[in-house]
């Protein structure tokens, strides 16, 4: 089969909740047309201020919808923002120490290594995977430290001191240690956002109108209109409802593995790649773009 052409993917691009999306949209389908054929065969009045009430419910929603598609949105911005001061601070630490660290090749590239291994590290943390027993500056850690990344923190500091105290740092250690506490503060930051969920009452709440607008919805307006409009009006309505309810869900979380999240793997190989052109670590071939 041919590939779509560029146009295609522009104007219509992948919807990765896809499946989700039209299983419960199926499903609220079904149910519209229950109701609709209930309704064709039944002598029920009219439901006089049906429309009203749909306007109400569907202000209310939309207010609700657009608080809770903000937060989950910030909270991916925020980590896209702070991998890419991650992929900045760490480049800036490596030009600082290749300037000014009066050091050889091997302790350059040892630097390296523990740099784009604080990345990998928190990688795997934010994701709570099982980490290989290697990683560039761990080589065979056992036990592993249940903070990795804050092991190699203490690592990096740790060797700054050190190069101070043999007087290797042209006077520089205080813009150096200011460059190497970003890393934890980028760590910090990413744990407040992978242990502080939004809170699970607006969840809760949101989903629980999204159940009555759905259980409701189709009673009004099949009252007024054919079966085959009415499905047509709730199946849009329907659709965008709960698309961005399920496109929220997935963004909320944006350290996980789902294709909306976070490509910390690109982030990684591009602080891998720029640690082997400044520092000499060939842990990764070097990526011009990073995403940050």
């Amino acid at each position: 089969m041919e590939p779509a052409p560029r146009w295609y993917h522009t104007w219509l691009p992948s919807l990765h909740i896809s499946e989700r999306l039209l299983a419960y949209l199926l499903g609220s389908m079904v149910y519209t047309v229950s109701v609709g054929m209930v309704i064709n065969h039944s002598s029920w009045a009219r439901w006089t201020w049906g429309t009203e009430w749909a306007a109400l419910s569907g202000l209310v929603l939309g207010t609700l919808l657009a608080f809770r598609n903000k937060e989950a949105y910030d909270r991916w911005w925020e980590g896209r923002k702070l991998w890419g001061q991650l992929v900045n601070d760490t480049r800036t630490l490596a030009l600082q120490i290749r300037a000014h660290a009066r050091v050889g090749p091997e302790e350059q590239r040892r630097m390296g290594e523990l740099l784009h291994g604080f990345a990998l590290a928190l990688k795997g943390h934010l994701r709570n995977e099982q980490l290989p027993p290697a990683l560039p500056g761990v080589q065979l850690l056992s036990p592993a430290p249940s903070h990795l990344p804050l092991h190699l923190a203490e690592e990096i500091h740790l060797t700054l001191g050190r190069w101070n105290h043999e007087g290797r740092l042209d006077g520089t250690i205080i813009p150096l240690g200011w460059t190497a506490r970003g890393l934890m503060d980028v760590c910090g930051a990413c744990e407040r956002i992978r242990h502080t969920p939004v809170p699970s009452s607006y969840r809760a709440l949101l989903r629980h109108g999204i159940l009555v607008y759905i259980l409701i919805t189709p009673w009004t307006i099949l009252m007024d209109v054919p079966l085959l409009e009415g499905v047509g009006v709730t199946a849009v309505s329907f659709y965008f409802l709960l698309g961005i309810e399920l496109t929220a869900e997935e963004v909320e979380e944006p350290f996980g593995t789902e294709k909306d999240d976070l490509p910390l793997e690109t982030y990684c190989d591009t602080i891998g790649g720029s640690m082997r052109q400044i520092l000499g670590n060939a842990s990764t071939p070097f990526v011009e773009d990073s995403p940050g």
